[in-house]
């Protein structure tokens, strides 16, 4: 009985000391401003570019293809063939 009772007053304790050291860890990790924006901004920033760049990436590469985008056949690749007829036809280059 004696050894449960000893057991039972060091639980505490060391659960103590354990969120005490945990709680020096945080406190430890001191940061300066310039770290601390950029740790907060990379993700955002990140998340941002991507959903900016992807549709004008996914634009070039559909210009590049043949085909309806909501056909079902797949899109064939033309390379610039496309820009081609567009430039090469006489009403776009005409300005009079």
């Amino acid at each position: 009985m004696v050894k449960t009772a000893e057991a039972s007053s060091e639980s505490p304790r060391r659960e103590g000391s354990r969120r005490q050291s945990r709680l020096q860890r945080y406190r430890d990790l001191r940061f300066t401003e310039e770290e601390l924006a950029v740790i907060l901004l990379t993700p955002v920033v990140s998340f941002l570019l991507a959903v900016s760049f992807y549709p004008i990436f996914d634009t070039v590469i559909g210009s590049l293809h043949t085909g309806y985008v909501l056909e079902m056949n797949p899109r064939e690749f033309v390379g610039l063939e496309n820009y081609r007829e567009i430039y090469g036809s006489g009403p776009l280059l005409d300005h009079s």
